[in-house]
């Protein structure tokens, strides 16, 4: 008895993005049949990510935590970049410590996010700035002092005439 389809047909299915699985169901045989087949003529199939890639493609799937709600509809909206004005008054070349060129980030040295004066910001890469964060935090508390942080979201804007201090 011929097969109802031959490899090649059941192949063509697989690439065209169906997994065995679905190839299986489609043509009405078994997923062991359909591996089998692709075994021993010595087909190429997807592993595990290359099947998830595929399917998100194709949309089938999304992504694990995947949230469809962006730009300013989403609750985590902040306006976007455009208003963290203090990125385009310094450029991040090298870090200022240890001269390193890769994950470089902004701090500011009085710790005031409102002031953006090119003098408060210093370019350190990311491991700097947590060390950094770090030793203040540990000389305060071995101070017996409040440590310094941050007055606020960046990407905030404070209004007219309210004070300095930290929300």
């Amino acid at each position: 008895m011929k097969p109802k389809f031959t490899t090649a047909e059941l192949y063509q299915l697989y690439q065209d993005g169906l997994s065995i699985n679905g190839v299986a169901k489609k043509t009405g045989l078994s997923f062991a049949l359909v591996q089998n087949r692709f075994a021993k003529a010595g087909l190429k199939t997807r592993n595990h990510s290359e099947a998830q890639k595929l399917a998100y493609i194709k949309q089938r799937r999304k992504p694990a935590g995947a949230v469809t709600i962006s730009g300013p509809d989403h609750w985590c909206w902040k306006g976007g970049k455009a208003k963290r004005p203090y990125r385009n008054k310094i450029k991040k070349e090298e870090c200022n410590t240890c001269g390193s060129r890769q994950n470089l980030c902004i701090h500011h040295v009085d710790f005031d996010h409102y002031n953006d004066n090119p003098e408060n910001l210093k370019i350190l890469c990311v491991s700097c700035h947590l060390s950094y964060h770090k030793q203040v935090y540990w000389d305060a508390k071995k101070n017996g002092e409040a440590h310094k942080s941050s007055n606020g979201p960046v990407g905030w804007t404070r209004s007219e005439g309210q004070p300095a201090d930290r929300f």
